[in-house]
């Protein structure tokens, strides 16, 4: 039974996630508006934009964003920052633990962002369209 656990556990640390864009049109939501929500408040968004002329925020501004993804901020939130910050780049449950400890989430508090707890809580998110890579 423990050698079933531990599998079930390094499947889960080794499982892919990214946001799901499908997911969004599925469920009549924007992503972009998503994006720009959080770019609103922070300091540097606005000038990306306006370099581009076009007004919209893309996940490469928000890896230049100081602060966009703190340890104040609710797990599955910390998350989907994250995932915009790479792009998208579909990330194991080990890179985004890695990357939260990083950040205070799970260092400064007492919130659990071990790999297998993290896949049980994105597994079952409904809001931020974050799924596993197939």
């Amino acid at each position: 039974m423990a050698e079933k656990t531990a599998e079930n556990t390094s499947v889960e640390a080794t499982s892919k996630y990214h946001i799901d864009e499908a997911w969004f049109k599925k469920h009549g939501r924007s992503l972009e508006a998503m994006i720009e929500i959080r770019a609103a408040d922070m300091d540097g968004a606005d000038k990306s934009a306006k370099k581009r002329k076009k007004g919209a925020v893309t996940m490469a501004d928000l890896s230049k964003l100081e602060g966009f993804v703190t340890a104040e901020l609710p797990l599955l939130e910390a998350v989907f920052r994250l995932l915009l910050i790479h792009e998208n780049k579909p990330m194991n449950g080990e890179e985004i633990s890695q990357e939260l400890q990083e950040r205070g989430i799970g260092i400064r508090d007492a919130r659990v962002v071990k790999p297998s707890l993290l896949a049980r809580i994105l597994d079952g998110d409904f809001h931020y369209g974050i799924k596993r890579v197939e």
